[in-house]
């Protein structure tokens, strides 16, 4: 259904696609760039996962830093932190992925100011990913094994970025799967 959708959009004069938070949508999206790329359109999506895709850009939330700072909680309240004294904080990072190459065989003149250039957190052009880097966070104490268990609606590529980012959170904390950390995954989309 999502690729009729995406023909009857372009059909009726479309002159790009932006892809926003849906499930349905998302899964299938290499089929809506696919579609896009044949009808010469950019794609845009609230989805920064993978800067190679083919997608123009993508400016949404950035699953690997939110995973990293849920990593990051969660080494504090496995360390013994007093969850009482934790503060709220209400952050919402953000990440801007530009492909440069998705510029090329487009119908129309399309183009990315260098400002918006600089502001990106990762630019593909023809000499590759050049992605900013992220700063390390301290070690935890050894000698016990720590249990987490995450729990997810389905598999999709904002929920793997988000655990791929909690577990390079928690891995840059010392917390290694095999090692010190014991994971359980479950999704709603499995019954046992």
């Amino acid at each position: 259904m999502v690729l009729e959708a995406v023909n009857s959009v372009i059909s009726r004069g479309a002159e790009a696609i932006w892809v926003g938070g849906d499930n349905t949508v998302i899964l299938a999206l290499n089929s809506v760039i696919a579609e896009a790329k044949k009808a010469r359109i950019p794609v845009f999506t609230i989805v920064p996962s993978d800067p190679k895709r083919g997608t123009l850009f993508d400016l949404g939330t950035n699953f690997h830093e939110e995973g990293r700072l849920t990593g990051k909680l969660a080494a504090e309240i496995l360390s013994g932190a007093n969850t009482a004294t934790i503060p709220f904080e209400d952050i919402a990072s953000r990440k801007l992925v530009i492909n440069m190459l998705a510029l090329n065989g487009l119908r129309d003149s399309w183009g990315v100011p260098k400002d918006v250039i600089a502001q990106a957190d990762v630019v593909v052009d023809e000499t590759g990913v050049h992605e900013k880097s992220v700063a390390t966070i301290p070690k935890p104490p050894e000698g016990r094994t720590f249990k987490i268990g995450l729990v997810y609606f389905a598999p999709e590529p904002g929920a793997e970025a988000c655990m791929e980012g909690l577990f390079n959170g928690l891995r840059d904390l010392g917390f290694v799967e095999g090692k010190n950390l014991e994971v359980r995954k479950a999704h709603a989309q499995v019954r046992k």
